[in-house]
């Protein structure tokens, strides 16, 4: 009896053996593959920037006073991005800001600036550019600094005082 056991064992296996090799193979073929472009994914949708309202709040200032500058960053394409506003002056970077801005909104970049030496500076920021003048400061004037005065003393009111009440001195 385990001889019969034996041999119909050994002939499920040489079935299973045959019916494994008469099958085709487990590797696809080249035309059932995905090609490269299936197969990666798609880039997103390139953003468009565009600077808009490049404004300075004094176009002349002292030396050593401050510049604000700001403009509006506008995203003109369908998709959100990150634009790098590199603020310029006299054709040098002086400041650099990163702003995400939304599909189709604007957002708002601030920057700040002060020259010590005098002349005329050009801001440019994107296809924008703006001047600004640093002048000396101005020397005081006798109006900025008006003399001292001396405060002229006037007694309290009594009711015996008896002598007149000089003229300019406590409502006199």
């Amino acid at each position: 009896m385990l001889r019969k056991i034996a041999i119909g064992a050994l002939l499920a296996s040489l079935l299973l053996i045959a019916v494994a090799c008469s099958s085709p193979t487990s590797t696809p073929t080249p035309a059932l593959m995905p090609t490269p472009a299936t197969a990666q994914a798609r880039p997103s949708a390139p953003t468009d920037f565009q600077i808009a309202e490049l404004v300075i709040d004094q176009a002349e200032v002292t030396s050593g006073e401050k510049v604000f500058i700001t403009a509006s960053v506008i995203n003109t394409s369908d998709a959100d991005g990150a634009y790098i506003a590199e603020l310029g002056i006299n054709d040098i970077t002086e400041a650099v800001q990163e702003v995400t801005v939304p599909a189709g909104g604007i957002e708002i970049v601030r920057f700040s600036v002060s020259r010590d030496i005098l002349g005329t500076y050009e801001l440019t920021l994107g296809e924008l550019t703006r001047q600004f003048v640093v002048t000396e400061s101005p020397t005081p004037t006798q109006a900025d600094n008006p003399e001292p005065t001396t405060p002229i003393y006037c007694p309290p009111a009594a009711p015996e005082w008896s002598q007149p009440i000089r003229p300019g001195c406590c409502g006199g």
